[in-house]
């Protein structure tokens, strides 16, 4: 094949005796297309007719014979130059010869390499070697009962300028594939070398296997460039049939076709579909592939597609494959004290995480397998989490509970914003329909307030959850997080932080638990309602000193059952309630619970306490309540009335434990000095003024 042009724009130089330069004299310049190879029949779209190579004419040939439909289909100016002249290797430094590697063929493989040799030499894919200078090793691999030769190309491919382009894959089909769609797969046969390789670079794709010596004459499993250049080619085929009205799917040699309406319609596109493959000079491989209309691909790219369910599956021959290796590792760790083999641990791994598309909690399960995963050490040890998740990957079968996801990601009903404060605290915001609801709470001193950012967002989320859970159990939930980090943790479902990934497994078991599911999304911090929430200080959030608190306890010889005014970061008791939905809370809004069985510890805020009075009257109820001394307020005789005891607290300063670090209600009034009180509602009607006569003396007692 002879070379086509140096580079974009530019007149190649032309030797004697080399066919004619794509840029004819007398254009002036012009650019034309690329030329059809001297003596070829080509595909013309007015005769209706399609002129195939003859078989005699190598595979890499084929294009080229039918430049013209590609000219046609609207291939760019690359494609047509690497079907009519070959691909050329763009080097970023220049090759240097090496020395040949011979790596030994086993006796059993040797007739099978020969006459994988002897075909690929007779359809073209191969010739003799012209170079010595640069000689790659090849050896067999045995990979799902199939042999396959494969090429070591390092060297070349150091050398050669680093190539990509975005492969459309399974994660695209949302946006092509329609509910209840007729589809068709195919795999185009020897898909590589039906595109050459321009003639004065095969020297550098050249090989020795068993002693034999050849070079690449079409694109060869194993250089970098490969890829890139066939899915070129790809493309310009997949654009024909898009224009054409029939949505497809490519990825390299596997293509999947999406038809709307009738089984009729399906048909006439199929046929669509070979007259393209046929004037393309491509051809499909019969034994693979789904050719004939349906609404489910058993296994396209190794996940069964429905198209009426809207679902991806895992086959059952990869779920089997997979649980197979789970087993097998399970008995290795087993008889070695969790030694595994790195290799094969690392197989499995890339085997599992492979299937993410059909299991939710893939990567999420992977996580501890990873973490004990040696890069460079021959033997790997299990943790304990490892050896729990795998043994839930040898249970993995087709009809797994957890074996489907949609498609299309299921509309939301529910939308919750979360945030969460470095030094304040969390807070959530719960938009369903017409109804919103909001959450938040403060970071315990210690343990919370010392976490890091990322971890108190992604704790935020779970603390969210849990306080509005009546309103989003068995929803789905689209989740604005401000925060990148955790998006990404969420939506991947693994962190390689040991802190964050036990956190997430804490959510996930949650998520399960009741039904949620999540959708994360992006929102900026200034656009974050949630932000508010989290920063918001509330004056009445503080406690009491717990050592003061069970003083008072022993001191009047009573045992508390109910914090009545709390939050999770100030309550004293177990059961408690808070002002807004909290996720630890007993129940919300201590007004609407029964107090008459309870004993109460009551620190209300204080513009409160003639309602909290009223309500220790109304049901008779008992309990400690802590007050200002403040007898200028009105709510101070009926205090007085219900007041059995009373203690005077040491200064605010050395009692109060605010919740944030803002200003509360007794650092705020200076003056002002805390009482506490035993209360007892069950008297039914004013004291006797004698009784309150020596109250008042007990009070001025407290009070100097």
């Amino acid at each position: 094949m002879e070379a086509g042009m140096r580079h974009r724009g530019s007149v190649p130089h032309r030797k004697p005796g080399s066919p004619s330069p794509p840029f004819p004299r007398g254009t002036g310049g012009r650019r034309h297309r690329a030329p059809s190879p001297p003596g070829t029949k080509c595909w013309r779209r007015p005769s209706g007719t399609v002129l195939q190579a003859p078989p005699e004419v190598f595979m890499r040939m084929r294009l080229a014979h039918n430049i013209q439909w590609w000219r046609d289909a609207g291939a760019c100016r690359r494609v047509l130059r690497n079907i009519s002249h070959g691909v050329k290797l763009e080097f970023q430094r220049r090759p240097q010869p090496f020395a040949p590697r011979n790596i030994p063929v086993p006796d059993k493989w040797r007739d099978w390499v020969h006459a994988e040799l002897d075909r690929a030499t007779a359809l073209g894919t191969y010739e003799t070697a012209t170079c010595f200078d640069f000689i790659a090793p090849a050896f067999i691999i045995e990979q799902r009962n199939k042999l396959r030769l494969v090429i070591d190309f390092t060297s070349i491919n150091a050398c050669c300028v680093d190539l990509s382009c975005r492969y459309e894959g399974l994660r695209d089909i949302k946006h092509i594939m329609q509910p209840n769609d007729w589809m068709l797969s195919l795999d185009l046969t020897d898909a590589y070398w039906h595109v050459p390789i321009a003639s004065e670079h095969r020297k550098y794709l050249t090989f020795q296997v068993d002693g034999r010596i050849l070079q690449c004459a079409a694109l060869p499993f194993g250089w970098k460039g490969s890829p890139l250049n066939f899915t070129k080619v790809v493309r310009a085929f997949v654009r024909y049939l898009r224009s054409r009205g029939i949505r497809c799917l490519p990825y390299l040699d596997d293509i999947a076709f999406f038809i709307s309406g009738s089984y009729d319609r399906a048909l006439r596109a199929r046929q669509v579909i070979e007259e393209a493959l046929e004037g393309a000079a491509l051809s499909r491989k019969p034994s693979k592939g789904v050719w004939e209309p349906t609404h489910r691909l058993p296994d396209h790219l190794g996940m069964c597609i429905d198209s009426v369910a809207g679902t991806f599956t895992a086959p059952a021959r990869r779920c089997n494959a997979v649980a197979g290796a789970a087993r097998a590792l399970l008995a290795a760790a087993s008889r070695s004290c969790r030694r595994v083999c790195s290799a094969r641990l690392r197989s499995f791994a890339g085997a599992a995480s492979s299937l993410s598309l059909a299991l939710h909690s893939a990567r999420f399960r992977l996580r501890s397998v990873f973490d004990c995963l040696e890069r460079r050490r021959p033997l790997s040890i299990l943790s304990r989490q490892a050896v729990t998740d795998l043994q839930w990957w040898a249970s993995l079968h087709a009809r797994h509970p957890e074996n489907g996801l949609p498609i299309w990601p299921p509309s939301t009903a529910r939308t919750l914003w979360c945030d969460a404060s470095g030094t304040t605290g969390w807070g959530a915001q719960l938009q369903g329909g017409a109804e919103q609801h909001v959450a938040s709470g403060y970071w315990r001193r210690g343990d919370e307030a010392a976490l890091h950012i990322t971890h108190k967002e992604l704790k935020t989320l779970r603390l969210s959850l849990a306080a509005l859970l009546q309103h989003v159990r068995g929803q789905h939930v689209l989740l604005w997080e401000d925060n990148m980090a955790v998006v990404h943790i969420v939506m991947n479902g693994t962190s390689r932080s040991p802190a964050l990934m036990t956190e997430l497994r804490q959510l996930w078991s949650f998520l399960a638990e009741h039904r949620i599911t999540l959708c994360p999304r992006y929102i900026r911090s200034s656009d974050n309602p949630a932000d508010f929430w989290s920063r918001w200080r509330d004056r009445s959030a503080w406690q009491l000193d717990p050592a003061l608190f069970l003083q008072l306890q022993l001191r009047w010889g009573i045992t508390c059952s109910l914090d009545a005014f709390a939050c999770r970061a100030t309550y004293l008791l177990p059961r408690f309630c808070s002002a807004r939905p909290d996720p630890r809370a007993w129940r919300f809004d201590a007004f609407t619970v029964p107090w008459g069985s309870e004993l109460l510890w009551l620190n209300p805020p204080w513009e409160l306490i003639p309602r909290v009075l009223f309500k220790l009257r109304e049901e008779r109820a008992r309990g400690i309540i802590i007050v200002p001394h403040w007898p200028s307020q009105a709510w101070w005789p009926t205090l007085m009335e219900l007041a059995v005891r009373v203690v005077n607290l040491p200064r605010p300063r050395q009692v109060v434990r605010p919740a944030h670090d803002g200003v509360v209600e007794p650092l705020l009034h200076a003056g002002l000095r805390l009482r506490a009180v035993l209360v007892d509602g069950s008297g039914g009607g004013p004291r006797s003024p004698l009784f309150l006569s020596a109250l008042a003396g007990e009070v001025a007692a407290a009070m100097t």
